[in-house]
């Protein structure tokens, strides 16, 4: 579950979310969280469904945290709450089996059949949802289509763009975008009772992504990051030949965590808008959107990159 200190998204979606449980039994559509990593997508969710099951009134955002609702919601036994992930699958994939459910799993289709046992609503969480099979994605239609008055349907999305058109049309699509440095400091000043200049260069490192802020906040993510900063540098140091050799095993290793290898593009890019190489920056961004969303050689890419960028030094020394 979600760190306890929330942010609140952007005014209207927050405006527009508060409005389900205002209104007691009232039909929530599904819905779509869309937007760049570390943008409170999953964060919100998480939030938005546990106010949706809490037993307490008024509602508020996360829910009371008192009642037995609540308390089964933080320990992830929530008999009214199914969550589904790509990483619980053996091809990072979220499969028909998922959707489908069988003997011994209990799929989203499945869970949606059976009425609340504890609260109004029956919630399901779908995280990547663009990881769906095609065959997962065909399966799910048929429930975004006929919904029951219960079910509460949320997707979230980095790209929402590899999700079938038919799915899309039948879901509310709410999009999560970069906070202000200003408004980050603020929170992380209130919140975490940090001093400001610490927290001004925590939103400023953040690059206006809140996740990205609150795990800042973490000692050991940060020595995390620090290391994954040194990598990046080692690799930018070395001769081509042993850079396409790192490369590769980094590519490897990336398959069983895809986050390592975006962590690296990531990093490079936010180093070479500092240093206002643009050219490059751009063809980092667009390497960035190519690997996750086709199925690209993320080898050749690279060294294509990695070459660009020599380049660049030599001509510029």
């Amino acid at each position: 579950m979600p760190n306890s200190q929330f942010f609140p998204p952007n005014k209207f979606i927050k405006k527009f979310l508060e409005k389900f449980w205002e209104r007691p039994n009232s039909l929530v559509p599904s819905l779509l969280f869309w937007g760049e990593k570390s943008t409170g997508k999953t964060t919100t969710a998480y939030y938005f469904a546990q106010a949706l099951l809490c037993s307490k009134s008024p509602k508020v955002w996360g829910g009371c945290g008192k009642c037995d609702s609540c308390q089964m919601f933080r320990k992830n036994v929530h008999p009214d709450l199914l969550i589904v992930k790509s990483e619980n699958s053996e091809h990072n994939t979220i499969s028909i089996k998922d959707i489908r459910g069988d003997e011994e799993q209990e799929g989203v289709i499945n869970f949606l059949s059976y009425h609340p046992q504890l609260s109004s609503y029956r919630v399901v969480i779908i995280e990547e949802s663009e990881r769906m099979t095609l065959e997962a994605q065909n399966a799910f239609l048929k429930t975004l289509e006929e919904p029951n008055p219960y079910a509460v349907i949320i997707l979230i999305s980095h790209h929402p763009q590899k999700l079938l058109p038919t799915i899309l049309s039948r879901v509310i699509s709410l999009r999560f975008t970069r906070v202000s440095t200003a408004a980050i400091k603020k929170y992380l000043m209130k919140q975490f009772s940090l001093p400001e200049k610490e927290a001004e260069n925590i939103a400023v490192e953040s690059g206006g992504r809140i996740g990205e802020a609150i795990r800042l906040t973490d000692k050991s993510y940060q020595k995390e990051r620090e290391s994954k900063k040194k990598i990046l540098k080692d690799i930018l140091s070395q001769p081509f030949f042993q850079q396409s050799i790192i490369i590769e095993k980094i590519i490897k290793e990336s398959q069983e965590n895809p986050s390592n290898l975006n962590e690296l593009l990531t990093l490079w890019l936010r180093m070479l808008i500092k240093n206002k190489k643009f050219v490059l920056a751009k063809m980092i961004f667009q390497a960035y959107e190519t690997i996750n969303s086709s199925n690209v050689n993320k080898q050749l890419l690279l060294e294509n990159i990695l070459l660009q960028y020599k380049y660049e030094l030599s001509r510029n020394n």
